[in-house]
């Protein structure tokens, strides 16, 4: 319940951020210029739904390894491992390229940039990293 409640909430801010700002197909994200500040919190975002370890998204990662591990199920262990490598190579390369490739001219212009739905997304995002430390405390 943890590992949905953790992943429906990184998932809404992802598409909150796209709602937000107008995109609707995935070659859209390349066509942002005017603020970086949005590619880089679309970043920390995807990073946290792939599940990178200092992010929201590790939490309910680590939670299943630490059980994989109390029950000698290595052989799904390195599964579940394999396949989040996985999708965050694609998760990756969706963002590497969005900020290396520039499109060549912008179809649509919106030039009112809020920050809030970014930094709403980056804050959730974020919020991994004091948690997680807590919970390893205990």
């Amino acid at each position: 319940l943890m590992y949905f409640t953790i992943y429906s909430l990184l998932n809404m801010a992802v598409i909150y951020l796209f709602y937000h700002h107008s995109m609707y197909q995935l070659s859209q994200v390349y066509s942002i210029k005017k603020n970086p500040f949005i590619k880089f919190s679309m970043m920390i975002s995807m990073m946290s739904l792939g599940g990178l370890p200092p992010f929201l998204g590790f939490l309910p990662k680590w939670l299943v390894i630490q059980g994989l591990v109390e029950k000698i199920s290595f052989f799904m262990l390195i599964f579940m491992v394999m396949t989040t490598l996985m999708t965050l190579y694609f998760y990756m390369r969706i963002m590497f390229s969005s900020f290396m490739f520039l499109a060549s001219e912008m179809k649509w212009n919106n030039n009112e940039y809020s920050s809030e739905p970014a930094s709403l997304s980056m804050m959730i995002s974020i919020i991994g990293i004091p948690l997680t430390t807590w919970l390893m405390m205990y």
